[in-house]
């Protein structure tokens, strides 16, 4: 089963933790854990600003009226 990217966020998150806790912050096992989550924050980010583009556009060229507010 394939986990969404926040769940691989929050897996990655409690493994950095975990092994943070045992090992100096620039051991190798620590970075990279530390790197692959940095990509996937960063993954979940742009999918995040992409999706509310989306929207954006989907709304500013609909067919339906749009309410504007009067100052």
């Amino acid at each position: 089963m394939k986990h969404t990217v926040q769940e691989q966020i929050e897996e990655l998150r409690l493994q950095l933790h975990k092994i943070a806790s045992d090992k100096d912050l620039t051991d190798p096992k620590v970075v990279n854990i530390s790197e692959k989550l940095d990509l996937l924050i960063n993954e979940f980010y742009i999918a995040k600003n992409r999706y509310l583009r989306n929207l954006v556009y989907q709304f500013n060229n609909s067919d339906s009226p749009k309410t504007t507010q009067t100052p």
